[in-house]
C-alpha cells in the first residue's frame, strides 16, 4: 500500500486534518475542528490547547478512567490515535486508509484518492482532470494506456495540454502542486 497517498498526521497541519475529517467522516465544521486540534495537542510538545474549547492536553486525559498524559511526540503507530480524545474505533476505522505516520508529508499525485486531493482544497472539476489524466485515453484507471506523472515541476504544464484550465484553476493548482505534491512514493506498506 502507498503511504505516500495519504495524509501524514504527524506533519500535516490543522486546516489540513480538519479539511480531511469534514470530507470522509462528514463531520461538522466544530467536530473535525475539535478532532483535529486534538491530535495537534496529542503530538505538539506544550502542554497548552490549540483551541480553547473541544482540544485536549495532559490535564483532560489525566481525568479519563485510566490516567494518561498526552504523548508530546509522533505517533509511533497507527493504534496510537485511539488514545486521543475524540478518536474511537468506528472513526479510526474510517479514516484508516487516508492518514498515515509514515512518509515525508507529501502526497503523490499519480495513487492519491479523490477524497486527499478535496481535502488538499482542489476543486471537483480540477480532480477530475486529474483522474481523466491518470486513466489515458481509455478512461479506465489501470489499463495499459494510463498515465503517469513524472516531474512535480510539470504537473500544471501537462494537465494544461489536456485540458482547458481556466486562470484561476491553474492558480490554485500551483500553489496545491508547489506545498503538497509529489511523483513518486517512498514508503510502502504491506498487509499479509
Amino acid at each position: 500500500i502507498d503511504e505516500t497517498r495519504k495524509i501524514n498526521i504527524n506533519l500535516a497541519k490543522r486546516p489540513l486534518l480538519q479539511n480531511l475529517f469534514k470530507i470522509v467522516l462528514g463531520s461538522t465544521d466544530m467536530d473535525a475542528q475539535e478532532l483535529a486540534a486534538s491530535i495537534i495537542d496529542w503530538r505538539d510538545e506544550d502542554s497548552m490547547l490549540t483551541i480553547p474549547l473541544g482540544s485536549a492536553e495532559d490535564r483532560d486525559y489525566r481525568n479519563q478512567e485510566y490516567s494518561y498524559e498526552a504523548k508530546d511526540g509522533e505517533f509511533e503507530v497507527m493504534d496510537e490515535l485511539l488514545l486521543v480524545n475524540g478518536m474511537d474505533e468506528e472513526i479510526f476505522k474510517e479514516l484508516e486508509e487516508y492518514i498515515t505516520i509514515y512518509g515525508e508529508g507529501t502526497i503523490n499525485v499519480n495513487t492519491a484518492p479523490r477524497e486527499i486531493f478535496s481535502a488538499l482544497g482542489l476543486s471537483e472539476d480540477l480532480i477530475d482532470t486529474i483522474f481523466l489524466y491518470r486513466a489515458g485515453e481509455d478512461g479506465l484507471i489501470g489499463t495499459y494506456d494510463d498515465n503517469a506523472f513524472t516531474d512535480r515541476t510539470r504537473i500544471v504544464y501537462k494537465l494544461s495540454q489536456f485540458y482547458n484550465l481556466s486562470e484561476s484553476q491553474l492558480v490554485l493548482l500551483t500553489r496545491i502542486v508547489d506545498n503538497n505534491l509529489v511523483t513518486s512514493s517512498g514508503s510502502f506498506t504491506i498487509k499479509s
